[in-house]
């Protein structure tokens, strides 16, 4: 914490000592940036409250779709399950057979 808080005091040094180089250079170029500052601040406000409301509504949406993917995800296990069960019958049948067939060739 004491790292960060030194560090903080040294970038605003840094800008106060900019600040009176650019007001002792050109005042008036340095009035001039600064008057932006009251704009850029008033743009920033404005486009804040207008995206806050679409920025919610973005969370709510990938929330319901985090669900649902997370429902679809866990369901591939039981549809895989149900789906193969007649996979798994017509196998079946298919190894009795091959066993008939073995024991019969075997009898031979």
């Amino acid at each position: 914490m004491h790292c960060i808080v030194t560090r903080l005091r040294h970038v605003a040094s840094i800008h106060y000592t900019c600040l009176v180089l650019d007001f002792t250079r050109s005042w008036a170029l340095s009035i001039v940036i600064l008057s932006t500052i009251t704009l850029l601040t008033f743009v920033q406000g404005l486009s804040q409250s207008l995206a806050s409301p679409l920025l919610a509504s973005e969370r709510s949406q990938i929330t319901t779709t985090t669900t649902l993917v997370d429902h679809a995800l866990a369901s591939i296990a039981t549809v895989k399950a149900f789906n193969t069960a007649p996979f798994e019958h017509s196998l079946d049948e298919v190894l009795d057979r091959l066993n008939q067939a073995s024991k019969k060739l075997n009898a031979v």
